[in-house]
């Protein structure tokens, strides 16, 4: 998908996507929600988003850019992929 924002392209065929996460409903369930962390080669961050009809996607597809690496750390906290944390930010041992 292609989408352009404020100028820029967001293009997932010719970014890295790095971390994934859905809501583990069945793909042909109406509540299914999928999220796509993509890094372009100018280092910036996006979501590619979609999901089933009942949810706020509507069965669309959307991109949205991540502005701070703070969000980019935030999604990936909150949706537990910590090897893509760990490949792309510094972090401490607990």
């Amino acid at each position: 998908m292609k989408a352009v924002i404020k100028g820029k392209l967001y293009d997932t065929e010719s970014a890295e996507m790095i971390a994934d996460w859905n809501n583990g409903e069945l793909d042909s369930d109406v509540n299914k929600v999928i999220e796509e962390l993509y890094l372009t080669e100018k280092g910036n961050y996006f979501l590619y988003k979609y999901g089933g009809l009942m949810l706020e996607y509507e069965g669309k597809v959307g991109i949205k850019p991540l502005k701070e690496d703070k969000d980019v750390k935030k999604w990936l906290e909150a949706t537990k992929n910590a090897e893509a944390y760990i490949e792309h930010f510094d972090y401490e041992e607990a």
